[in-house]
């Protein structure tokens, strides 16, 4: 390589998989400059660690580097979670199974398994059979969070009536920044890749396919994926952007392998790819197709030892997800919310239970609790060394707040469904308050919703 070979020259060569890791994100580095500038202006995640990346690249000085300090000398958070998705897709593509689970738990049914790992390569080769491809990917991979930054939403709102863009859906932001060709890297496409990222960005801005995979969005919230028919192409990039931005979702925490990407993660992800292509097909439902994502990430907690749980059991499907919503994995951890659930006074399990239970079509108002994945992994961060019932406790007094965000919410049929986001965020401090795990009830002093 050349001092002036791009990383676009590298791919379409098809070299990508032989770049070293350092390589790969100095090439990287030099083609999204201004995607990582954006990147290192965004707002601090909500899960923001201590402003350091543990990292393992060697740059002939240092040895433990993340790639935001081998670029920037400094870590910057979306920077290192974008970086992080790149190197997966690179070791994937490149069959390296060791690098991609390096740093996962070595429990049998929350690592990723090694059938796991060959059939999500499989998947993304069978999807990426051009080099084109490939580097359309890596570019949705170098735009997806660039909306994060302020200053850039506000350049979007420029050519744009106020109330088209909402600042706060950084997916809606980096989706209008394309089409206003204010993204270079989108510019360096075909005209038809560039169409296929930008359906995937505008598709993006309204089905958020984490949210689905984690329980936390509702049936209502995915009838913009039927604007994907006929465009299977479209949906396959976007699914994959997805499933490596999970993957890299942890990076700012700890850059050396994707620590999110777990078997039970993966097993839902590959869920909801079979369960949206059944909607674009016609084949099912919202409601069952939201309900099959619960079902499987169930029935993988199930093989770590935890009971068999039914979506078509009102509780259960509530329980089903808590449990995805917090990213519960293993039975020992499900015991805890199972616990906790059934502590709750009857009045509050069943008002929590009505909320989760809301579609948002043709059964009034569902309130999607934004942000409250974020919220159940700082509480159990908190007491994960703590006792059994400090445990429970904790997890019982965020369950009452979220039944608080719901605020009587419940199915009322026939009624015109809508969706709403409710902003958890706020709670965050709260929960990360040194005297929180001792006394997880000052929770209780703040409402469901910020300023109530």
């Amino acid at each position: 390589m050349t001092r002036n070979t791009s990383l676009r020259d590298v791919v379409e060569r098809g070299g990508f998989t032989q770049l070293t890791d350092v390589q790969a994100i100095r090439l990287f580095g030099r083609q999204f400059k201004d995607e990582l500038n954006w990147l290192s202006n965004a707002v601090r995640v909500v899960e923001a660690g201590n402003g350091h990346s543990q990292g393992n690249l060697d740059n002939g000085v240092d040895k433990d580097l993340s790639p935001s300090r081998l670029l920037f000398d400094r870590d910057y958070d979306e920077p290192n979670r974008t970086l992080l998705s790149f190197l997966a897709l690179k070791w994937l593509l490149a069959d390296n199974y060791e690098a991609f689970v390096a740093e996962q738990p070595p429990i049998e049914g929350v690592r990723l398994s090694r059938d796991s790992f060959t059939e999500l390569r499989d998947t993304v080769r069978d999807s990426l059979d051009s080099n084109e491809k490939v580097f359309a990917l890596i570019v949705s991979i170098a735009v997806g969070d660039v909306g994060k930054d302020l200053q850039l939403a506000q350049q979007v709102q420029i050519g744009k009536a106020m109330n088209e863009i909402d600042e706060r859906n950084h997916d809606e932001v980096a989706y209008f920044a394309a089409k206003q060709e204010m993204l270079p890297s989108v510019e360096l496409l075909s005209p038809a890749m560039k169409e296929i990222v930008l359906t995937g960005l505008e598709v993006g801005s309204s089905l958020n396919i984490p949210q689905l995979a984690q329980g936390e969005n509702v049936p209502g919230s995915l009838e913009c994926v039927l604007a994907l028919k006929g465009k299977r192409q479209a949906f396959s990039i976007k699914y994959l952007e997805t499933l490596f931005d999970v993957a890299g979702a942890g990076g700012h925490i700890d850059s050396r392998a994707p620590t999110r990407m777990i078997e039970p993660v993966y097993r839902a992800f590959a869920t909801v790819r079979d369960a949206l292509g059944s909607v674009i097909e016609g084949k099912r439902n919202l409601r069952e197709a939201y309900d099959d994502v619960l079902q499987q990430r169930a029935n993988a907690i199930k093989k770590t030892g935890f009971q068999a749980l039914s979506a078509k059991n009102t509780k259960d499907r509530a329980l089903m997800r808590l449990l995805a919503m917090s990213r519960t994995a293993d039975a020992k951890k499900a015991e805890i919310f199972l616990e906790a659930f059934n502590s709750l006074s009857e009045n509050d399990r069943q008002a929590l239970v009505n909320g989760l239970d809301v579609d948002g079509i043709n059964d009034g108002q569902a309130i999607i609790p934004y942000y409250m994945p974020a919220i159940w992994s700082e509480c159990w961060k908190q007491v994960n060394n703590k006792d059994d019932q400090t445990k429970v406790n904790a997890v019982s007094s965020c369950m009452r707040f979220l039944m608080r965000v719901y605020d009587g919410s419940h199915k009322q049929p026939g009624k015109q469904g809508t969706v709403i986001d409710v902003n958890v965020a706020f709670a965050m401090d709260t929960i990360k308050d040194p005297g929180f795990a001792e006394n997880p009830d000052i929770l209780n002093n703040i409402q469901g919703r910020q300023g109530s």
